[in-house]
């Protein structure tokens, strides 16, 4: 399964490990296997990396799986705006008349302790999103599976 590191503020975070928030929104998606051109296939596995705003983590603390994705161009911005708790002038407005996606959010679990960016050998977290090595996936799974990174 593809693991893909996302960049989200702890309100959102909330929102998602809450059951509340069922889309993530993106202006771009993951369309291609890193270093190749297969598309991508679903599901993957989506890292949350808590930002530091509003007392956040700053750190890595869970994930959810990804399904797939929804996206839009104008339309369907009520269902979308509902499932990812924005109002639709917002969304409107993140969009700014382009694409947005919705980035579907299953099973979330978070992370007993949250996890630094050195341990999978990061040492700034994505602007938005990033695709994670084979090796950093390893390490993350190590901690879901014993409570620590994998060697």
């Amino acid at each position: 399964m593809q693991e893909i590191l996302i960049a989200i503020k702890k309100r959102w975070t909330d929102q998602i490990f809450d059951g509340n928030k069922h889309l993530e929104l993106r202006r771009n998606v993951p369309r291609h296997i890193p270093g190749g051109r297969l598309p991508i296939k679903y599901p993957v596995r989506v890292w949350m990396y808590e930002t530091r705003e509003g007392n956040g983590a700053g750190a890595i603390v869970g994930f959810f799986i990804c399904p797939g994705i929804v996206g839009t161009k104008g339309g369907y911005m009520e269902g979308m705006a509902a499932s990812a708790q924005v109002s639709i002038q917002k969304l409107r407005e993140y969009a700014g008349g382009g694409w947005v996606y919705g980035w579907v959010v299953d099973n979330p679990t978070r992370l007993t302790e949250p996890v630094p960016l050195a341990v999978i050998g990061l040492t700034y977290p994505p602007q938005s999103w990033r695709y994670l090595s084979t090796e950093a996936g390893k390490i993350l799974q190590g901690v879901l599976d014993h409570g620590r990174p994998a060697k």
